[in-house]
């Protein structure tokens, strides 16, 4: 008896229909995550530097408040430091 029914899926503009267990896994992954669009490199070469950019000055209990109004809770950032580290 077959517990998992049939898959019908749309890949290339053709409609497909797929029963192994290992074929509507590979269906779910195209579906649900596509390769993304080619997009042209960047062309460091036309990279100008300004030199313009204006820091404001931080006090320290500034950066103090920034830390502390932190949750403990959050994840962290993209640079993987947490507030338990801060």
């Amino acid at each position: 008896m077959r517990l998992i029914p049939s898959l019908q899926y749309s890949k290339d503009r053709i409609t497909r229909l797929v029963e192994s267990f290992a074929d509507q896994c590979k269906a779910f992954i195209t579906t649900l995550f596509p390769k993304p669009p080619s997009t042209s490199s960047i062309e460091w070469k036309d990279y100008i530097i300004d030199n313009k950019w204006e820091w404001l000055e931080l006090e320290k209990i500034e950066v103090k408040q920034a830390i502390f109004s932190s949750s403990s809770k959050k994840t962290p950032g993209l640079d993987g430091i947490s507030f338990t580290i801060l």
